[in-house]
């Protein structure tokens, strides 16, 4: 038997040629297969290691039928052939820091016969993300945020550190049920092997010498004494793919000359300069009074849908309430602890700070802040901050710009081309820089710089929804001799703008690339008619636990559509959107959570817009099968099928047309079906929105076997 299934996994693995040198190791198990039917199995691996290949196959073999139930390349090092000098093949293998798959690590240990995953059916014990990633003691990860799902999971973002130290751009996601068990599915990336280049996680250089190499760089020396900046301490993989032990410095300049915000990763050993790039991102009484300019036309904040409040104290009102806090800075540039109270006027009187033919830039700013921040709280039910935001109006002299600096959003009263930069989409577009800086922190550079820069784009666009209707043009109100800054509807209107990824390159400026990802929502919200508050909580969500710092078109869009399945959405308009913009989707179906025969799934929501969707595998053994769906609150409608239904017209891949297998109310049966793998999708039978729905998936075993 044993010679049997190693020429089962020779053949698998195309290793024939290879048999009579190889000395398989094997272990006969018993092993659950993820239908959590007990398998006797043969847990097999050999190694390989010659001028072509280095490698290390690992099978798990059902031991009466020979299938391979779970095969994986079991080298964890990094292996390479390298052409030397005389021309002669030479083998390198480094025991270097590696980037780890979450998924494929997770799927690893949820299937290896020794892991705790199999082991919790013996001893019950509950499973770590440790023991699901395979962490060593001296790595761990730390929770920094988590949603609920539709399909009665939380998906929790997690943030690797090594030896107590943060390591950049290692984000990561787990899925627990609602008893707080790990599901088993994981996605993003994480890094190990750190401890082969990183022993001591104190640098030998000070904060003050890494501060003193940043000023050289950046030829700030004169400014060192009035600078504050602020770091963090961080392992770092650099373009070789080694990890470096480094200070992430970021410090703000603000006089008559420069405004700017320059960020460092530097090495705290050596000094040297791994990354370098400017983080400034630019563009209890009810509120009375009039807003606006001679373009936007005069408005008064009394006659709006939504209110603001600002705080009375006596006669006097001062523009500040739990969200926000405007300052005046009187036309100064400067450190903003000049500055702090805020502005403030006889309540009965009312306020006038017009200037550029704009009514009052201070009120302008104090409503649409306390707006965008009323919005997130009524829509989404978080902040767009983590704390008050400090607003800084009437910046400079003849000032036209507005940017969010790491702990506030600055605007200019405009000169020749602006009005006042105090406009809805734009005091939300700064916001949202500061909403993406402390969740993903994408880089504003390349391709996350341009998602960043979307972001708050598409922000301002919903923003003003919001509040009466969008326009699909970034700064309308703000330009005096142009119609728009960009063209959410064509970005390519301002001659410089992109809507496809074959146009960008690596020198596409942030605001010219967010063009992709602006046409992708337009797209979605404007052509394809999804509700455009539903269409930004994706891409809310996908900000707040998928996307990180490098996240990049393709690898963001992804991120997306696991976030429409966590919501129970179709995907069809993101696939569509996608693909106009030259993205090619990715494939979700190993997102969708699996059922488990014979037991019942709770705590799902169901309604017209939400219809969530699960998987279950048949195997072979199994009797006819019953499926389940009740609710307290209304009937569910179930629909099986072969094809995963997440999108409406066909396919996730776009090719296969979906074809039901079967669908009815409350409890299918479905006899003996030939497949192996079905989808379920979830509908009330009526326009209920249904809570706490439960679906279970029952057969017996087939006696005829």
């Amino acid at each position: 038997m044993v010679p049997d299934v190693f020429d089962i996994a020779f053949k698998a693995e195309g290793d024939e040629i290879y048999a009579n040198s190889i000395e398989p190791e094997y272990e006969i198990m018993i092993f659950m297969d993820e239908n959590d039917k007990p398998r006797l199995v043969y847990d097999i691996n050999y190694r390989i290691q010659n001028e072509k290949v280095i490698k290390w196959p690992t099978f798990v073999i059902d031991g009466n039928t020979g299938e391979i139930l779970l095969k994986y390349n079991n080298l964890d090092t990094i292996s390479t052939v390298l052409t030397g000098s005389s021309g002669l093949l030479l083998i390198k293998t480094s025991d270097a820091a590696y980037r780890v798959d979450a998924h494929e690590r997770a799927r690893r240990m949820v299937y290896h016969p020794s892991a705790p995953f199999q082991r919790r059916h013996l001893d019950k014990a509950k499973v770590t993300v440790r023991d699901l990633l395979g962490l060593k003691e001296y790595e761990e990860v730390e929770e920094s945020n988590r949603i609920k799902t539709v399909e009665g999971t939380e998906v929790l973002r997690l943030q690797e550190k090594f030896l107590g130290v943060p390591v950049f751009d290692a984000s990561l996601t787990v899925t627990e049920d609602k008893d707080g068990h790990l599901t088993g599915d994981a996605t993003g990336t994480f890094i190990q092997g750190i401890e082969d280049d990183i022993t001591n996680v104190k640098p030998k250089l000070s904060k003050s010498d890494v501060f003193d190499i940043a000023f050289k760089a950046e030829g700030d020396e004169i400014y060192a004494n009035s600078i504050e900046p602020e770091y963090e301490i961080m392992i770092f993989m650099d373009e070789n793919d080694k990890p470096r032990l480094v200070y992430d410095i970021n410090y703000r300049i603000e006089n008559e000359v420069v405004i700017k915000r320059p960020t460092f990763v530097i090495d705290g050993n050596t000094g040297e300069i791994l990354l370098k790039y400017n983080n400034l991102d630019t563009i209890s009484r009810v509120l009375t009074g009039s807003g606006g300019n001679e373009k936007s036309g005069i408005y008064k904040f009394s006659d709006k849908n939504h209110k603001a409040f600002v705080t009375q104290i006596g006669d006097m009102c001062f523009l500040e309430n739990n969200y926000v806090k405007v300052i005046d800075m009187q036309n100064s540039i400067g450190r903003v602890s000049n500055y702090t109270d805020p502005m403030y006027y006889l309540c009965d009187v009312g306020f006038n700070d017009s200037v550029n033919a704009a009514i009052s830039p201070a009120l302008d700013a104090f409503y649409y802040g306390s707006v965008v921040s009323q919005m997130f709280q009524e829509w989404y039910n978080t902040s767009i901050l983590n704390e008050q935001a400090i607003l800084r109006v009437h910046y400079g002299k003849n000032y036209e710009e507005a940017f969010w600096d790491g702990k506030h959003c600055t605007f200019g009263d405009g000169y020749k081309y602006f009005y006042p930069l105090t406009d809805a989409d734009v005091v939300a577009h700064e916001f949202a820089h500061g909403f993406t800086e402390q969740h993903s922190g994408l880089i504003y550079l390349n391709q996350s710089g341009s998602m960043n820069e979307a972001f708050s784009d598409i922000t301002g666009e919903v923003t003003e929804n919001y509040i009466d209707k969008n326009d699909w043009l970034i700064g309308f109100n703000l330009l005096k001799h142009k119609e728009a800054l960009r063209f959410m509807a064509d970005p390519s209107l301002d001659n410089i703008s992109i809507s496809h990824v074959d146009n960008f390159t690596e020198n596409t400026d942030p605001h010219h690339g967010s063009g992709i990802y602006n046409f992708i929502f337009y797209y979605i919200v404007h052509e394809l008619k999804m509700d455009i508050m539903e269409a930004y909580r994706v891409f809310l969500i996908a900000n707040e636990i998928y996307w990180h710092h490098y996240t990049d078109f393709t690898s963001g869009a992804c991120d997306l559509l696991k976030v429409a399945y966590d919501l129970g959405k179709d995907l069809t308009p993101f696939i569509k959107a996608f693909e106009l913009v030259g993205i090619k989707p990715c494939d979700v179906e190993k997102h969708i959570r699996g059922l488990t025969f014979n037991k019942t799934v709770s705590g799902i929501t169901v309604s017209v817009k939400t219809n969530p969707v699960f998987d279950f595998v048949y195997p072979s053994w199994a009797g006819n099968i019953t499926i389940t769906a009740t609710s307290m609150c209304g009937k569910v409608h179930i629909k099986v099928s072969k094809s995963n239904m997440l999108t409406e017209e066909e396919g996730s891949d776009g090719s296969d047309p979906v074809t039901l297998l079967a669908e009815g109310t409350s409890e299918l049966n479905l006899g003996k079906p030939e497949g192996h793998k079905f989808f379920v999708k979830l509908s009330p039978e009526s326009s209920e929105n249904l809570k706490n729905v439960s679906v279970r998936v029952s057969y017996g075993l087939d006696r005829a076997i």
